[in-house]
């Protein structure tokens, strides 16, 4: 998996291997292997590619398909906003319910 990940991740890029392999410090052999699933990257290989193209280990190794999940601090914040619009909602319904309710009782007693 991360030899055609990389390989697209580098043709996006419109890098060649010879160029990739100076960027990375390494041999455009060894980004053929890699791109040819011949071989896999050493750890620090690894993270100096998903730094490069800015994308995450786990999507360069398969175990995703986002590139670039968002931080999970983020992702509470968005997870928050909505439980909270959702309360705000039911506190809505609930206001204009009772106003209702209080209008038509209104008009009844008079």
């Amino acid at each position: 998996m991360i030899g055609k990940r990389l390989k697209a991740l580098r043709i996006g890029k419109g890098l060649e291997q010879k160029n990739l392999a100076s960027i990375l410090n390494t041999t455009p052999q060894a980004i053929s292997n890699y791109e040819r699933d011949k071989r896999n990257p050493d750890l620090k290989t690894l993270n100096a590619i998903a730094d490069f193209f800015d994308v995450s280990i786990d999507y360069l190794t398969g175990r995703t398909d986002i590139q670039k999940p968002k931080y999970l601090s983020d992702q509470i914040n968005v997870n928050l906003e909505e439980s909270v619009k959702e309360e705000a909602e039911d506190i809505l319904v609930y206001l204009n319910d009772k106003a209702l309710k209080n209008k038509k009782s209104n008009k009844t007693k008079k």
